[in-house]
């Protein structure tokens, strides 16, 4: 049950961030005079310039991370991995 109630959490994360990047179409749309379809590429430049850390953030799985970082650890100090 945790599970489903944390990619249910994961889920209502991402479409918030969804809905986060219509703001950046409309602003690349209103403000730069390149044409739509060069707006709209540009808009989905910016937003992945953006959105590319906010996804990872949301879709990070902690115990992974703190396992790879240990890792690391061990490998730049071989005495960490004694411990």
């Amino acid at each position: 049950m945790l599970i489903i109630k944390s990619m249910v959490k994961k889920y209502l994360m991402y479409l918030l961030r969804w809905q986060l990047s219509t703001p950046i179409l409309a602003i690349c749309l209103s403000f730069f005079n390149f044409g739509n379809f060069w707006n709209t590429v540009l808009a989905n430049l910016i937003g992945g310039l953006i959105f590319f850390w906010v996804d990872r953030l949301i879709f990070s799985d902690k115990k992974k991370a703190a396992k790879k970082k240990i890792e690391r650890e061990s490998q730049v100090n071989p005495a960490v991995a004694e411990e």
